[in-house]
């Protein structure tokens, strides 16, 4: 029997700790805007990010294990995250409809003809990577659908409401770096960073949107 052990993140606590964390920069810009004293304005931005970061890793992240056999996985909780009650039901192989795993090769679901498990896995290191080849053996040899996360909006409609929601961030974006002068000082960094991410997602979903044409 092969083991696998994954470490996984909790999907709600997880997506709702990204918009927390978009939030929180724009926390941290206004409370340090009248922080004369620049090594006091980094001081402060760490010490809020590592403590979210701190409380995020423990509300979202855990670990299970993996058990596989001949027509089967089980699942198991190794270290549970904080209030995730979450049943880990076993899956038949042979009742798998498509499994979910986004470009990074994160898992994050497996979908059955009865339920779908919500995997989530963390990081693409070790067992990880070994468990994403046996999915990709099970899906090839079982004629399987392999998609993303983006390709389940989609399928969803809400991609077109995803990208309208990120295109208004990065005007919001802009305006208030016009308003506070952001261009012309160190925040212009953090500015960059931010609208960079959300560049990259305009284009991933708008890809996205036009294969379904």
């Amino acid at each position: 029997m092969k083991k696998y052990e994954l470490r996984v993140v909790s999907g709600l606590k997880g997506v709702f700790s990204i918009v927390a964390f978009t939030f929180l920069i724009l926390f941290i810009l206004i409370l340090v805007k009248d922080v004369n004293n620049l090594f006091s304005k980094i001081l402060i931005s760490l010490f809020i990010i590592g403590l979210f970061t701190y409380l995020v890793f423990r509300f979202c992240s855990g670990k299970i294990l993996v058990e596989q056999s001949t027509n089967s996985f089980k699942f198991k909780w190794i270290d549970r995250p904080f209030l995730d009650f979450r049943k880990l039901n076993p899956i038949i192989i042979s009742e798998i409809k498509s499994i979910v795993v986004d470009d990074n090769g994160h898992i994050r679901k497996i979908n059955t003809d009865i339920f779908t498990l919500k995997v989530n896995s963390f990081k693409q290191k070790n067992d990880e990577a070994e468990f994403l080849e046996c999915l990709n053996l099970v899906a090839k040899e079982n004629n399987l659908q392999i998609i993303d996360s983006w390709d389940i909006w989609n399928e969803k409609g809400y991609l077109k409401n995803a990208y309208r929601i990120n295109q208004a961030i990065i005007v919001i974006l802009f305006l208030y770096a016009i308003i506070e002068n952001y261009f012309k000082s160190i925040h212009l960094l953090i500015l960059i960073f931010m609208v960079v991410q959300l560049i990259s997602y305009h284009f991933l979903i708008k890809s996205k949107m036009g294969k379904s044409q």
